[in-house]
């Protein structure tokens, strides 16, 4: 069984490690795993899976909040557990901003019955070692202790003559556009015949199915996993719905879930290519004929680029004259480029122009809303 996972950076998701709601993931009959905190992130310190029938996995979101007041560099992220245990989440390193969140999706699929235990465990910049993170549960055969019940599914469990489906309401929360999570709905067979599932169709693209291939026939006594995936492509909330058609009626899986902008940098990000090196330029006037170069300016970030001003400084004493042919300000959206040129040119013989840094002397000051580079500076040199 493969789950993906999602990278949260607003908004909120609940965490429900215990399964409450849904007994594919157990159920547990405390109040709920204590939170603590590490590098500035809040987290479950453990995750029960409960009991869990073997060969019908049980999957949960571990989610991982920033409290803090600044970005949290997640750096690693480890599971150190028995096979039957599984983690799917978005590659590290990865920049997690304040309130924001990360999110681990978890899996228990026991193939034998008993305990298992093991550990997921995370790093973040700047602190030492990692935060770790228990994860157990049980694998029971049919009819164990406290075993997969129908977790909100059609008729609140499983009964004779019935197809049972674990959860008939998948919520998704909040997912980043274009990104996709799954979540699984079990499909049992306790009809006492075979059944044809004849076809599953969605109200919307970004709702679609794998694992269940129709039409498909669940024999009597087993079971199919249905892993329902969510792709969201709109900044908006989605109410959907999946309808599962077979011999034995239809059912309607509700779906809800928000697509959400989400970003990396988190801001606009200003890189700038003279040719060579990006703050130094040289330029050659050949009797009085001006020197013209092309200056290219990318945004690397992922929020738009405004370019306001280019402001050339110059040196009176060298004779020659370096000119910006700038026409601003110019707005480049992420993954952009804009370009301009400058100039240089010398009306004697000989002319010598060098940037002296103490005076602001032959600089080209490039000034955007760039956090990191407000003023991206070009040394200029002119014979």
């Amino acid at each position: 069984m493969i789950v993906l996972a999602s990278l949260f950076l607003t908004g909120c998701i609940g965490l429900d490690p215990l399964g409450a709601g849904d007994d594919t993931a157990g159920g547990g009959g405390d109040s709920g795993p204590a939170f603590t905190t590490y590098g500035g992130m809040s987290f479950p310190s453990r995750v029960d899976f409960g009991s869990v029938q073997l060969d019908s996995p049980a999957a949960t979101n571990l989610t991982l909040t920033n409290s803090s007041g600044g970005n949290v560099r997640i750096e690693q992220v480890v599971l150190s557990a028995p096979a039957a245990f599984d983690a799917q989440f978005t590659s590290v390193p990865w920049v997690v901003g304040s309130g924001g969140q990360y999110v681990i999706s978890l899996s228990f699929d026991p193939s034998t019955a008993g305990v298992q235990s093991g550990t997921l465990s995370f790093g973040v910049e700047g602190e030492t070692g990692l935060a770790d993170i228990a994860i157990t549960g049980e694998g029971v055969t049919q009819g164990g202790d406290g075993g997969s019940g129908d977790g909100g599914g059609s008729d609140g469990g499983s009964s004779a003559d019935s197809l049972d489906f674990s959860d008939t309401t998948v919520a998704f929360g909040n997912v980043p556009l274009e990104s996709t999570q799954t979540s699984n709905v079990i499909i049992e067979n306790h009809t006492g015949a075979d059944v044809r599932i004849s076809d599953i169709t969605s109200s919307n693209a970004v709702l679609t199915t794998t694992g269940v291939d129709t039409p498909a026939v669940v024999s009597d006594g087993s079971s199919k996993t249905l892993q329902v995936k969510f792709t969201p492509t709109e900044e908006r909330a989605y109410t959907e719905s999946l309808t599962v058609r077979s011999d034995h009626g239809d059912t309607t899986i509700s779906v809800t879930g928000t697509g959400e902008y989400h970003c990396t940098v988190c801001g606009p990000q200003l890189d700038v290519d003279t040719g060579g090196d990006s703050h130094s330029m040289d330029f050659t006037s050949l009797l009085g004929i001006a020197d013209t170069k092309t200056i290219y300016l990318f945004n690397t970030g992922d929020e738009d680029l405004t370019v306001s001003t280019v402001r050339i400084t110059n040196d009176t004493v060298g004779g020659g004259t370096f000119t910006s042919h700038f026409t601003g300000p110019v707005t480049v959206h992420p993954g952009g480029s804009s370009s301009f040129t400058l100039s240089y040119s010398c009306p004697d013989i000989i002319c010598v122009d060098f940037p002296n840094d103490a005076f602001d002397w032959n600089i080209a000051h490039i000034a955007s809303n760039d956090p990191a580079s407000p003023d991206w500076t070009i040394q200029l040199n002119g014979t």
